[in-house]
């Protein structure tokens, strides 16, 4: 679909602040990852949904028992199934439908928590597994739920992301 490409995190001819605020994600995550050493930090990892749809979200992560239990050719290649976890982060402009549309894929294919990050509106929409889509609107932190096993601590400072027009 011409216009899922378009609006994929990693297609090319996004703009230089919209790749600053992802690695701005992306470099928060890999550092929560590094220290706890729970699991397997992803940046446009291909993945495939279960229905056989081949989606690459801007961040993923997975638990480490899941990676370890994927072959070397699955590592290599799209996953399999869905991470656990992924983020995308919105560009100005972007069509918020097909941005929702696509979230609610990932969590109906098995992801347990997505985060739809618009630096636009300085909103961020929460998807859970099980539970209703919730939007948080400017918000300085995103915190996971301090007993939730999935991201366990994980805080991202998102002032950084919304004012990383000025300042990185």
């Amino acid at each position: 679909m011409a216009t899922e490409t378009q609006q994929s995190s990693s297609a090319t001819g996004r703009g230089a602040l919209h790749a600053a605020q992802t690695a701005l994600v992306a470099h928060a995550l890999a550092e929560w990852n590094r220290k706890t050493g729970l699991g397997v930090c992803l940046i446009g990892a291909c993945m495939r949904l279960s229905s056989g749809e081949r989606v690459a979200p801007a961040l993923s992560w997975m638990p480490r028992q899941r990676w370890v239990a994927l072959s070397p050719e699955e590592r290599q290649g799209a996953l399999p199934r869905c991470a656990e976890f992924v983020a995308e982060v919105t560009c100005p402009g972007d069509n918020r439908a097909v941005w929702e549309d696509r979230m609610a894929r990932y969590r109906s294919c098995g992801v347990a928590l997505g985060w739809l990050i618009c630096p636009e509106t300085r909103t961020v929409t929460v998807y859970r597994r099980d539970e209703p889509a919730r939007t948080l609107s400017d918000i300085t932190h995103l915190m996971e739920r301090p007993n939730d096993p999935l991201l366990p601590g994980f805080v991202l400072d998102l002032r950084r992301i919304w004012n990383a027009g000025a300042t990185l």
